[in-house]
């Protein structure tokens, strides 16, 4: 990392004050210049410069007698309190002294910057590969105290209530896709800057209003960003769970307002990690059930796919003939998708019509035509709920798409 950085900031600041630096590594060995000619040559005035630590002058008689040093001023580089490197300037001593303080100070600023985000990014990096190994929690394979061990020298304690959160951009192939069109000459790299700008943008916003210290949230995947929300162990789950709702809600609306839509899956409450694995694959659940069934942005929580999760976790070969055989009658309907809508909002407002009426904003008169349509094409009374039942999970565990005429 530092070659490349001392070429970068030799060449740029070289040219900006018309000088031709030099940097050199702790062994005095030159690793930025603007002559390709210097690079990888030893500069002995430097051995003495990383030695004590204090800048040095040398005249044409003291460079004519050391190797690879000319005229000019060597300073130390100091990063987090320790000689790196040095600096060296070409130039008369005493012309460019004040031109050395500056310089040194300004790549001793450059250095420390480059090197907390290098180190932000391998701790993040980190982060997100543990936390898929929580995400992905067995206990024949996993080892829940080395998973704390390691989380808590990252500064994390996942053995407190927590949520798990998955956040996913909306449709977000089609706003990938939309930004290429959009970039200027159809250059790629301008379009995935635009693309990482709006990932950003939402990693950002969830940090705002996830802003606990012990709040963690990071990139998961292409599209999406996962919250692990930390939760007092004072407070009742019903408020916590209402309060982790509210926050969601208040992170689409924020969204919303800077043109981004989201999907947000949401977990029960976790307190250690083998709970968290749990918590994880219901946020997904979650996410993938309500993206499925509703088609929409919005928060969509476990504990309200329920009996949508058990169903969909059963093995497929018996799922599917359960819902194949429920839905059959209707299945190939230019009507499928108002029907099983009819028969979710008239099971769900418990077989009310004003309240059905109002859940598919409907008359009450179509609302009655549709329930006989029911009755006659199925056999099954919409007044027992018994032989209803069958219909109703069908229509609630089959996608949008595969309801569709």
């Amino acid at each position: 990392m530092l070659l490349d950085l001392a070429i970068e900031f030799a060449k740029s600041t070289g040219a900006l004050i018309g000088r031709n630096l030099i940097i050199t590594d702790e062994n005095g060995i030159v690793i930025g210049s603007d002559d390709p000619s210097r690079l990888s040559t030893l500069h002995e005035e430097s051995l003495e410069v990383i030695k004590t630590g204090e800048p040095r002058s040398h005249d044409e008689v003291v460079a004519g007698r050391m190797i690879g040093v000319k005229p000019g001023i060597t300073l130390p580089i100091e990063l987090s309190g320790k000689v790196i490197g040095t600096l060296g300037i070409p130039g008369d001593p005493e012309e460019v002294t004040a031109w050395g303080r500056l310089v040194k100070r300004q790549l001793e600023i450059f250095l420390r910057e480059k090197a907390y985000m290098q180190s932000a990014f391998i701790k993040e990096r980190t982060l997100q590969s543990l936390l898929q190994e929580v995400a992905e929690f067995d206990f024949d394979r996993s080892d829940p105290f080395l998973l704390k061990k390691k989380m808590t020298e990252l500064g994390f304690d996942l053995e407190v209530p927590r949520l798990v959160m998955l956040v996913d951009l909306y449709h977000f192939g089609e706003v990938t896709d939309r930004i290429k069109k959009q970039s200027s000459g159809g250059l790629m790299e301008e379009a995935e800057m635009r693309i990482q700008a709006v990932k950003m943008q939402v990693l950002s916003t969830i940090r705002e209003i996830f802003n606990s210290h012990s709040d963690l949230s990071l990139f998961w995947g292409e599209d999406k960003s996962v919250i692990l929300s930390q939760l007092s162990p004072t407070t009742d789950d019903e408020a916590a769970l209402t309060r982790g709702a509210e926050k969601c809600l208040e992170l689409q609306e924020d969204l919303l307002r800077q043109g981004v839509k989201i999907c947000i899956g949401m977990s029960g409450i976790a307190r250690d990690i083998p709970q968290l694995g749990q918590a994880f694959r219901d946020a997904q659940s979650a996410l993938r059930i309500g993206k499925s069934m509703r088609h929409g942005p919005g928060l969509y929580r476990i504990a309200d796919f329920l009996t949508e999760d058990y169903l969909l976790s059963a093995e497929e070969g018996r799922r599917g003939r359960f819902l194949g055989a429920a839905l059959e009658p209707l299945r190939g309907r230019k009507d499928m998708k108002d029907l099983c809508d009819t028969i979710r909002c008239w099971c769900e407002s418990g077989f009310s019509l004003s309240r059905a009426g109002k859940c598919l904003k409907v008359h009450r008169n179509t609302l009655l035509y549709r329930l006989e349509k029911v009755r006659k094409i199925t056999g099954v009374d919409p007044e027992d709920f018994r032989r209803l039942l069958p219909l109703y999970l069908a229509a609630i565990t089959t996608p949008m798409d595969d309801q569709a005429g």
